[in-house]
This record gives structure tokens, C-alpha cells and sequence, in this order.
């Protein structure tokens, strides 16, 4: 199951890079916590291993804002776990992956995609 929520105050992962929304991704063996440094990122810059749901939500549910958690559907086959939307690596279907080069599904169709660095974008401070 995967759910994202938008934290209450930016985190900051470094002198650069701020958190403002994540994502829980709970598996069979462990859970997953990605971390996206834009309020519209498709893609995460970072994310944290959990033995367990219950050790994510320990570090992270208080830290989410008031709107609470915002469930997603799984991924389709072939695609990042960690993006919001369906992205996948070009050419990863017909195993010719493209490494750095992505579609995105849109209205049933596969398109190029490109996200700016999520990095480079919203050094600002947090503003709703």
C-alpha cells in the first residue's frame, strides 16, 4: 500500500535539500519512506528503510500535516515504486532500458517524460 501527506513544516535533509511532502510505501518484508524536495514532485531525492510500518510511522506521523494521509494505488509492472504517477524507464518493457530517460502514462498513452531535479527546484521557504 502506498500513501503520501504533506508535512506540516519543511524537513531539512541538508544545507540545500527540503523535504515537503513524503511517501509510505509498506511491503511484505518492509516498509519504505520516500522524500520529495518540491510539492508537486513526481519523483522522490531520497528515502529511508523501515523494518516495519509501525517504525516509519513512529519517526513520521507527526510530522504530517493536517490533511492527513493521501492513498495511491500501486504502481503498474515496470514502474518507479517511488513516483506518485506511473513513470517507468523508457525501453525498460522491451528490456532496452534507457537508463536517465522516462515515460509517463497519460490518458492510457506512455510519453516522454522529464522532471526538472527535484533538487534544483523550490529552495524557498515552505508556503501553502
Amino acid at each position: 500500500m502506498r500513501q503520501w501527506a504533506y508535512l506540516r513544516e519543511p524537513y531539512y535533509t541538508n544545507q540545500k535539500d527540503i523535504v515537503y511532502k513524503i511517501m509510505r510505501h509498506e511491503l511484505k518484508e518492509h516498509t519504505l519512506v520516500y522524500l520529495y524536495c518540491a510539492r508537486d514532485a513526481v519523483m522522490s531525492s531520497y528515502d529511508h528503510w523501515y523494518p516495519d510500518l509501525e517504525s516509519a510511522l513512529e519517526e513520521w506521523e507527526s510530522e504530517i500535516d493536517s490533511a492527513g494521509w493521501h492513498r495511491i494505488d500501486d504502481t503498474f509492472p515496470n514502474c518507479q515504486d517511488d513516483c506518485i504517477e506511473p513513470v517507468r524507464v523508457k525501453g525498460r518493457v522491451e528490456n532496452n532500458p534507457q537508463w536517465g530517460k522516462y515515460e509517463i502514462l497519460k490518458d492510457g498513452v506512455w510519453v516522454d517524460y522529464m522532471e526538472i531535479s527535484n533538487r534544483s527546484i523550490n529552495r524557498q521557504r515552505y508556503n501553502d
